[in-house]
């Protein structure tokens, strides 16, 4: 019942999963600057993002895809594995990439991609259009 009245909140809530630092606090800066209405908590690695998940209950995860541990691909295949999270939207990033990698992290559930470093303008464009 807790997840489900959390997830009832008017304001949208994203989660951002990154291990680098300095990107997970720009795009956090980004998010709030651009939706200050908008809920944004950070996990800096894939184990820790799966335990926020569930306290959370975001409607989008902006996840790298290359994490310590448990990686993004891992990720993104348990939100997709769990009937209660099947609403949760994806935006897999990283710095590596390629056609291999974005059909990869494609193939295990995720909404869309984006390679880094970003565009700030396509990163915001992402997340109005996965929102909406």
């Amino acid at each position: 019942i807790k997840i489900a009245m959390e997830g009832k909140s008017k304001s949208k809530k994203i989660l951002i999963v990154d291990d680098e630092k300095d990107v997970s606090d720009l795009l956090h800066e980004l998010l709030k600057n651009k939706f200050p209405d908008w809920q944004v908590k950070v996990a800096p690695d894939g184990f820790t993002a799966g335990r926020v998940i569930g306290e959370f209950y975001p409607d989008l995860i902006i996840l790298d895809i290359m994490l310590p541990g448990v990686d993004g691909f891992h990720v993104c295949k348990q939100i997709r594995a769990d009937p209660l999270l099947a609403g949760i939207l994806v935006l897999a990033m990283t710095g590596y990439d390629s056609p291999e990698m974005k059909e990869r992290i494609m193939n295990c559930g995720a909404n869309d991609y984006l390679a880094k470093p970003m565009d700030n303008k396509v990163f915001i464009e992402k997340i109005q259009k996965l929102l909406s």
